[in-house]
């Protein structure tokens, strides 16, 4: 039966919060040379046993090649991870060996969602559109009118069904979420306000495997929960009882397979965890630039083998985590090691140019358990060692894409990588 359009309200009186965080007025802060990830199994365990358990996290790493300030993620069914970078008005793609490769030509892009249908759905700030391509970026069509249809599509995402597929943009700038099928507007949820069902600055939006539409009310301070015609469920504050005051900026929400919430609290660098009604459980991260730190982050993003990425704005880089029960199967790491002992002086003349910078080293891990590492520079070698300070020896073969067998891994207690200038 075909659901009916619920009630839409007249645009309110259009309001952007003072401070808020669009990731676009971030200065880059460089390309970080290295990345520190292990390489792991995960073990999803029955959300019957775990319940409302906080998650266990272990910071992966992250990803940083050609990013300038990310602000929205998505995943395809290959385990591709697509990055809005609006500040670099790009889109880049992390395929399933680790590269990356970067899109451009979408104006400026806030926001990103890969349907089930397999097409990309981009918001424009520019033209304050939401732009539909085909999975190799091929401009198919735009949702509603197209240029002008939206103020602010900060956030997509989508509800299926058996009998259709809405898709939900977070419109920030006239406090709405607006709700398409077919490509055309069906519908809408809420108005300028802080009563229930009304928004002040919505930035986020989630789908849960309950079929439950996730809000984030950004100025509001809460979430809000709908069924996927809109009609109003509960609600719960963001703020927890350790805290003063209010959250930071609140800018992203997700799931993951155990029915969490993730939030993001963009200002004050880290995640908050909830239950499904709302109890909080526990944060992830803390403010700062080394591994399993953030740095205005906005997108988080879970996938269905225990990773969660976060888009850390201010660190130029996407996050990675791991969350709940795993099992470790080596203690593989990509380190940005030193030359010389730390304590150790080294000087050189003054006419001698700097070395150059190394290039950023990734990895991914793909389904086989082999670890592939790349990077973008092929005049750098790959070199390993069993403890970070050494000593290192030149990797044989050494050429990216290199692959560390799961063989080897496996077999392996401790095992580190850095690139080295020629």
């Amino acid at each position: 039966m075909r659901a009916k359009p619920y009630k839409q309200f007249p645009p309110a009186e259009l309001h952007h919060p003072a401070g808020g965080v669009s990731g676009e007025t971030r200065r880059r802060v460089g390309t970080t040379h290295a990345v520190t990830l292990l390489t792991l199994a995960f073990i999803i365990v029955a959300r019957a046993s775990l319940g409302a358990i906080p998650p266990t996290v272990q910071p992966l790493g992250w990803i940083s090649s050609n990013m300038v300030a990310p602000s929205s993620l998505a995943l395809d069914s290959a385990g591709s991870l697509y990055v809005a970078d609006p500040q670099g008005r790009q889109v880049a793609i992390v395929d399933s060996t680790g590269r990356v490769v970067v899109k451009t030509n979408f104006g400026v892009p806030i926001s990103i969602a890969i349907g089930p249908d397999r097409n990309v759905y981009i918001g424009d700030r520019t033209n304050r559109s939401v732009a539909i391509y085909d999975p190799q970026l091929k401009l198919l069509s735009q949702l509603g009118q197209g240029a002008g249809e939206f103020l602010l599509p900060n956030s997509l995402c989508f509800g299926v069904t058996s009998d259709y597929t809405n898709v939900y943009v977070c419109d920030s700038g006239v406090h709405q979420v607006k709700l398409y099928r077919g490509g055309t507007l069906f519908g809408t949820i809420g108005s300028f306000g802080s009563s229930s069902a009304h928004f002040n600055f919505p930035a986020g939006v989630y789908v849960s495997k309950q079929l439950e539409l996730y809000v984030l009310d950004q100025n509001n301070d809460r979430v809000q929960v709908f069924d996927l015609d809109g009609l109003y469920r509960r609600s719960f504050a963001l703020k927890t009882p350790e805290q003063r005051g209010r959250s930071g900026r609140s800018q992203g929400i997700c799931g993951d397979a155990l029915g969490r919430i993730y939030v993001s609290d963009t200002f004050q660098g880290l995640l908050r965890v909830f239950d499904e009604s709302g109890v909080f459980l526990s944060p992830i991260g803390s403010y700062g630039r080394g591994a399993g730190q953030l740095n205005l982050p906005t997108a988080v993003l879970a996938d269905n083998l225990g990773h969660l990425f976060v888009a850390a704005s201010g660190n130029s880089r996407v996050e990675l985590f791991g969350l709940d029960t795993f099992s470790l199967v080596s203690g593989v790491v990509l380190v940005d090691a030193p030359d010389e002992d730390p304590g150790k002086t080294t000087l050189q003349p003054a006419q001698s140019a700097p070395p150059p910078a190394p290039p950023a080293l990734s990895g991914f891990v793909r389904p086989d358990g082999d670890m592939v590492l790349t990077w973008d520079d092929s005049t750098f070698m790959l070199q390993s060692a069993s403890e970070p300070r050494g000593p290192w020896q030149p990797v044989l073969g050494g050429e990216s894409p290199y692959i560390v067998p799961e063989s080897v891994i496996a077999g392996t207690p401790a095992q580190f990588f850095r690139l080295k200038s020629p």
